[in-house]
């Protein structure tokens, strides 16, 4: 006698039928999720990281900009 499985967990916006197919396993899903968070994930650190390194980068040249002198050594 098999063991009785359902698809309860499962939540899906249309209902789910199996009829004697394979349902696929729920490890390879989860890996596979995992890894393409993983993916998403480092994609938006580089993102972040190129974006900040352009704010640092613009900051230093507004105070650069900022940093007015005199032209005449006696002002």
């Amino acid at each position: 006698m098999s063991e009785f499985q359902t698809d309860s967990l499962r939540p899906s916006s249309l209902p789910t039928a199996s009829l004697g197919r394979r349902q696929p396993s729920t490890a390879n899903a989860d890996k596979d999720a995992d890894a393409e968070l993983d993916k998403v994930a480092e994609e938006w650190n580089l993102r972040i990281d190129r974006e900040m390194k352009n704010l640092t980068g613009g900051l230093g040249e507004l105070v650069d900009l900022a940093d007015v002198r005199s032209p005449f050594p006696f002002a």
